[in-house]
C-alpha cells in the first residue's frame, strides 16, 4: 500500500512557547550585563568557586522595565512566528 502525505503541517515545539522564550531571552540579557561588570568571567579560571558566583550574580541581577518590556514583546513575535510556522494556526484550538 502506498503511503502519502495528507497534512504538510507539524506540532509546534513546547520550547517555544511564549514563557519559555521569555525566559531564555532574560537570562541571555542578563548573562551579557554580567559580562559587562568587572567581575571575573568563568573563562578567566577553572575555579568552580569562581564560576558559580558568576552564576548567582547573573541571577541576582534585576533587568529594567524598558529591557523587560522588549524582551516580552520580542518574545511574543517569535512565538506567534513558530506557530503560523507549523501549519496549524488556520485551526480552532480544541
Amino acid at each position: 500500500m502506498t503511503n502519502f502525505r495528507f497534512m504538510h503541517a507539524h506540532f509546534p515545539d513546547p520550547a517555544m512557547s511564549n514563557n519559555e522564550v521569555i525566559e531564555r531571552l532574560a537570562d541571555h540579557q542578563r548573562g551579557l550585563l554580567v559580562a559587562r561588570s568587572d567581575y571575573p568571567k568563568p573563562l578567566q579560571s577553572e575555579d568552580t568557586a569562581v564560576v558559580q558566583k558568576w552564576l548567582d550574580r547573573r541571577d541576582d541581577i534585576r533587568l529594567p522595565r524598558k529591557d523587560q518590556q522588549k524582551i516580552e514583546n520580542r518574545a511574543e513575535l517569535i512565538s506567534q512566528k513558530h506557530k503560523a510556522g507549523t501549519g496549524l494556526s488556520h485551526l480552532r484550538p480544541a
